[in-house]
């Protein structure tokens, strides 16, 4: 076995132990001349020296005693004799700081990790792999463990319309929300018109809509909606006694701000519009304008699932 001794800063061990005999001494333990008490795990890794001649294990002494050099051949006074104890210890258990490698149960870190190199699809959190960074190239963990979010820049849009949209008497309808002014987080869909949320962004947001709708007819009732994965999860209404005339026909305004859990990634939110004349049966042509200040969507994450 090659020796691997120990380092001037501690991390491997050698001792050296010198006895004095008085004589008559067939076993050496104890305290030696230095005050240092002799201790070894396996007698394998002991060397023996009496007066400078190395002695044969199993032969000239014995180790199988704890901590005891025994079997000796008994001492005369101002005999010499020195044990040298050489540690034992595996490097079978380790990861290579060269070729790297695995860690199979958990690892307890109380200072900085430093990462020249970060790949992301090998990290986990509660079983979710981590595949992307943000535009800085740093990797940010949520607070509550379930994804990543950029600092300062919290999945957030605003989002109208790029023309009116024609509404159908009693059908319901997604409004086209397809002109973002912002998608922080790329989670407004502007071809499916919704907010789809991934591993990364997943959490509870807070959504806020605005319409405002004209119609050359009375407008008997109009209902928006936020759904859930296709489910209605909010619903304000304008009822008929509401609606109010103009040179141009009827409008009619409605709104709802709420906080909505979107906490599986593929969850995803809507909005639609329901409007009818509930006599007529006939289409009624609803403009939702495009200005701002009329008709709009808006939301941002306030926090991890």
């Amino acid at each position: 076995m090659a020796y691997i001794g120990k380092s001037p800063t501690g991390t491997g061990v050698r001792q050296r132990y010198y006895f004095t005999a008085t004589g008559g001494e067939t076993s050496i333990s104890g305290t030696d001349d230095n005050g240092l008490t002799l201790v070894f795990s396996d007698g394998k890794y002991v060397d023996v020296m009496l007066n400078g001649v190395t002695l044969v294990a199993g032969t000239d002494y014995n180790t199988s005693t704890a901590n005891t050099i025994g079997g000796l051949a008994a001492l005369s006074a101002s005999d010499i004799v020195e044990v040298v104890v050489y540690d034992i210890f595996t490097v079978a258990d380790t990861v290579s700081a060269k070729d790297g490698g695995t860690f199979a149960a958990n690892v307890t870190v109380s200072g900085t990790v430093t990462a020249n190199q970060l790949d992301t699809d090998n990290i986990r959190i509660n079983g979710n792999t981590i595949s992307s960074t943000d535009t800085n190239g740093n990797l940010n963990l949520d607070p509550n463990g379930t994804g990543l979010f950029l600092p300062n820049r919290t999945p957030c849009f605003f989002s109208e319309l790029s023309a009116d949209q024609t509404l159908t008497d009693a059908t319901e309808t997604v409004v086209q929300f397809n002109n973002e002014d912002f998608d922080v987080g790329d989670i407004w869909d502007t071809t499916n018109y919704r907010l789809t949320v991934d591993a990364n962004t997943v959490g509870y947001y807070h959504i806020s809509c605005y319409l405002y709708a004209s119609g050359a007819n009375s407008i008997e009732d109009m209902y928006v909606r936020l759904r859930k994965n296709g489910t209605v999860y909010v619903e304000n209404y304008n009822a008929s006694n509401v609606s109010s005339a103009s040179a141009s026909g009827t409008v009619a305004s409605l709104w709802f701000s709420t906080v909505i859990p979107l906490t599986t990634s593929g969850d995803y939110a809507d909005v639609t519009v329901y409007a009818d004349r509930s006599s007529s049966g006939t289409t009624l042509v609803n403009q939702i304008s495009t200005s701002r200040t009329r008709t709009y969507i808006s939301g941002f994450r306030l926090g991890g699932a």
